[in-house]
């Protein structure tokens, strides 16, 4: 399971690599290895799980 992690991350990234960037050069967000999602923008975030 690890494994397929890895490469799904790793195909996100290539596939992405100007997203990324962007990310960067926009919003300061340069760690690569970080997961995150803006606020700002309706529905990237999802909702808080249901308790």
């Amino acid at each position: 399971m690890h494994r397929l992690v890895q490469v799904t991350k790793a195909l996100i990234k290539k596939v992405f690599a100007k997203d990324f960037e962007l990310q960067c050069e926009k919003f300061g967000h340069c760690d690569k290895e970080e997961m995150f999602c803006h606020e700002n923008i309706p529905d990237m975030c999802g909702s808080k799980p249901a308790a």
